[in-house]
């Protein structure tokens, strides 16, 4: 008898070496197809859901049996378990590709699978509520049987979405204390399996429920991979089990054990399954009738195709709960909102919903099966920081948080804008994306920022490869802050120094990593650069602290800790002194608030620029004067001067522009508008006339500077029409940062209004955490370190440098945006945050 996969598939055809040894213009026999195999998520090894239902077990076979599954073993409780059950068999269709006249050419482009039988077999186990044990499976039909063994009861998690769920442990700051840790014996009941990898996917026309076996994908034991070494350098395919493995999904279970212990939870098994691929958008992963449940949704072509062929192979394999972390790719795309069926913010809900729905649970009674998720750290946008506020605010069904969340019960989240990459601004000296090599033997080109600075392009676009000439020097980390001087061994004299105890208490351990910018001491060990935060364990840390909250509260206890980061409850209007936010108490669960220091005035910070400066053509004289209001992650008051006509929907806007339009008495007049944001805009052919005109302008600008006599453009600019004044926009309002403090009462800040930059002006608006200058070109405002030394890349932004934390276990306020209207805040629904 055959009692491991891998003997299976080397008899049945996986070692081809004898049929390979034929004359070569033979065609070698197809591989013989195995009499029975588990589906892909089955090995020995592997981890099984605890729960008072039985769970399933399924695979392929040849024949319509009947076949047999036989458990033998011991249970958690130490009893001895020996049963057999009866396997259903159907007939298996053949649904992994489309070749139908019309379907999109993608669905033929699928990865095929592995020589099976065309029947499927599935049968239910009896019930292990008790976590541990140890089982042998075994499937039989006459005389061919194939069975796992080492099988355990616990509780499995799957972990899916792009690429920052896909990146490997290797490239994060803290494998090596992951690694100390497990060889000192902790974790020990930590298992993986990994199913694909960032860029290898499995995809399908139709759900898989069963996808058959390849014997590269088993379950492990991270006691034993932890041990091999982690390989490299390069990427996936260089790497150890271990280090191959999602960071995200990796350090959440391990902190998950921790977290369950300080929760005085039982010590249970935890099984993690890996499912990501690099680069995918959310409408790849949800169910078709879920797509369907909402509008402005983007990728509508894949018809589903990650979810038939990365999820359904394991909906019948019960899991305590999933693991989200997604939304890069999607930053392009509209946020939406829960309340009207749009965008992320439904299309999120709608893939929860859809998931629960189709997995088979392991337990009676309400559904408690955990849904977790992470929000994108500061420059994950791909490229559309403008987006980033809604982004979060839908990853959150547009309530702001998870706990008690109508939309998403039993949903818990980290929030990760204060763990960016630290040394993305400052470079690292080496390649940042694949081939970048003439980059990194040449200097960048300098440009002026909008507040005439000097910058290097390459550098602040984060695209390595622009503007290099080569045999110069490399175009990061150009002060050397995060490499020597090769030339003198010395780091840059102007890079700020800063110590551990400079971090955050529960930060603390990732110093050490975070000062050698890589594990292993070698240096600049990332991929692709800042999109892919290094910092993933504090990510896990948090997510793992949310999730054993609730499960605490699941069972019964009285759960310890806050349950969320800080969460805006409401705030009170003091003319002309303050403004005095409140934050939900009951959230807090007794831990009190944390005011980080943070550069409350911005001491030689950044200008913002409210104007779409894009196209130089639009600004043939150069962009409008600029608004000076600088931007970040921090805390930022919204404010007008009386006499201005200003309201609190001018402060969303992004950017102002301006057109010409005919008044009453036939002549163009300026017309201020928000382009980017809320409120009245011109019509499209308006403003291409106001484009067109404003081009006809430059043309005429150039003719009459350049030497010689101007050529005759009159005909080109009364055709565009008549020249108006531009007038200074009657609506500017001004985002300021002010200076915080704690209140004595519980969950309360105090927001100073009485500096030199607010002082006698009208509170429109509060945020934090909420970008909104991300589309103006040469601007930074998705970050905690708006410092002009730190952005011009002298220093590392700090992890954990937002102004406010939970002061226990140090989670980040959930972002917010409110107005302030009457003295009181007002949230845009489902948000409330008026009381």
């Amino acid at each position: 008898a055959r009692d491991t996969h891998t003997a299976m598939f080397w008899r049945f055809g996986w070692s081809l070496a004898a049929t390979m040894l034929v004359v070569a213009s033979e065609t070698p026999p197809p591989p013989e197809v195995p009499p029975i195999t588990f589906s892909t998520g089955f090995s020995n090894n592997t981890i099984l859901q605890r729960g008072d239902l039985g769970v399933a077990v399924y695979g392929f076979a040849t024949t319509t049996g009947p076949y047999t599954v036989e458990v033998i073993g011991v249970s958690g409780t130490g009893a001895k378990v020996s049963y057999t059950v009866e396997a259903q068999v159907t007939p298996w269709k053949d649904t992994t590709g489309c070749n139908a006249t019309g379907c999109p050419a993608a669905f033929k482009m699928t990865t095929p699978m592995p020589p099976h039988g065309n029947y499927t077999w599935r049968a239910t186990l009896q019930p292990q509520s008790a976590a541990g044990g140890s089982f042998s499976i075994t499937v039989a039909a006459g005389a061919e049987r194939v069975a796992i063994k080492g099988v355990t009861y616990g509780d499995v998690y799957f972990c899916s979405g792009q690429s920052n769920m896909a990146l490997e442990l290797y490239f994060t700051f803290a494998i090596e204390a992951l690694q100390a840790e497990i060889a000192a014996g902790k974790y020990r009941n930590l298992r993986t399996f990994q199913y694909e990898y960032m860029r290898g996917s499995t995809e399908a026309y139709a759900p898989q429920w069963v996808i058959s076996w390849d014997n590269d994908q088993v379950w492990h034991w991270v006691s034993n991979t932890s041990a091999v070494p982690f390989g490299g350098p390069g990427i996936w395919s260089a790497h150890s089990d271990f280090a191959h493995f999602s960071a995200t999904c990796m350090y959440f279970g391990a902190e998950l054990i921790d977290a369950r212990e300080a929760q005085g939870l039982e010590d249970v098994p935890i099984g993690l399954i890996q499912s990501a691929i690099g680069g995918t958008m959310i409408e790849s992963w949800m169910p078709n009738a879920s797509r369907a449940e909402c509008s402005d949704l983007e990728n509508t072509t894949m018809l589903s195709t990650l979810y038939h062929g990365m999820v359904a192979p394991f909906a019948n394999f019960s899991v305590a709960g999933w693991l989200w972390y997604q939304g890069e790719n999607n930053c392009h795309g509209i946020m939406g909102n829960v309340m009207d069926n749009s965008g992320y913010g439904c299309a999120l809900p709608a893939l929860i919903n859809g998931w629960r729905n189709v997995w088979a649970p392991a337990s009676s009674g309400p559904d408690q099966r955990l849904f977790g998720i992470a929000t994108l750290a500061a420059g994950g946008s791909e490229g559309a920081t403008q987006h980033m506020a809604g982004m979060r605010w839908s990853q959150t069904a547009n309530f702001g948080r998870w706990t008690d969340n109508p939309a998403l019960p039993n949903t818990f989240g980290a929030q990760a804008y204060d763990i960016s990459d630290p040394w993305d601004i400052v470079g690292d000296g080496n390649k940042r994306l694949l081939n970048t090599t003439a980059c990194n033997l040449g200097t960048c080109t300098p440009e002026l920022t909008p507040d005439g600075r000097e910058i290097l392009d390459c550098c602040w676009h984060g695209l390595p490869w622009a503007n290099c000439s080569a045999g110069q020097k490399p175009c990061t980390d150009v002060y050397n802050c995060s490499l020597p001087d090769p030339d003198t061994g010395d780091y840059g004299s102007t890079c700020l120094v800063w110590n551990t105890s400079d971090f955050l208490p529960m930060m603390r351990d990732v110093a050490a990593g975070v000062r050698l910018n890589g594990p292993a001491g070698i240096p600049s060990n990332n991929f692709m650069g800042g999109i892919h935060p290094r910092l993933k364990r504090p990510l896990g840390r948090r997510l793992a602290h949310a999730a054993a909250h609730i499960l605490a509260r699941q069972e019964g206890k009285v759960a310890t800790g806050a349950a969320t980061g800080p969460t805006l409850a409401g705030c009170r209007y003091t003319p002309t002194t303050s403004l005095t936010l409140q934050f939900n108490t009951t959230l807090l669960n007794s831990e009190g608030l944390l005011l980080r220091p943070f550069d409350a005035n911005e001491t030689g910070g950044w200008w913002a620029n409210p104007y779409n400066d894009s196209d130089s053509s639009y600004h043939p004289y150069g962009p409008p004067p600029l608004l000076p209001t600088n931007d970040s992650l921090g805390l930022m008051v919204c404010v007008k001067d009386p006499s201005i006509g200003g309201n609190a929907s001018t402060c969303a806007c992004q950017s102002w522009e301006y057109v010409g339009v005919n008044n009453s008495a036939g002549k163009l007049e300026c017309v201020w508008y928000c382009e980017v944001g809320p409120g009245w805009k011109p019509p499209p052919e308006v403003v291409a006339v106001e484009r067109s005109r404003r081009a006809q302008q430059h043309t005429l600008a150039m003719a009459t500077d350049a030497p010689g006599p101007a050529p005759d453009v009159s005909a080109q600019v009364t055709s565009g029409g008549d020249p108006f004044t531009v007038f200074p926009n009657p609506f500017i309002t001004q985002w300021v940062p002010v200076p915080a403090r704690l209140l004595p009462t519980a969950g309360q800040v105090s927001l100073d209004l009485s500096g030199a930059r607010v002082a006698g002006k009208v509170p429109l608006a509060v945020r934090l955490a909420w970008p909104l200058s991300g589309g103006a070109k040469g601007v930074v405002s998705d970050t905690c370190c708006p410092n002009r030394a730190i952005q011009d890349g002298h220093g590392i932004c700090l992890p954990g440098s937002c102004p406010l934390y939970t002061d226990s276990s140090n989670l980040p306020a959930n972002p917010f945006f409110a107005t302030v209207v009457g003295g009181k805040c007002k949230c845009t629904l489902p948000q409330m945050c008026d009381a």
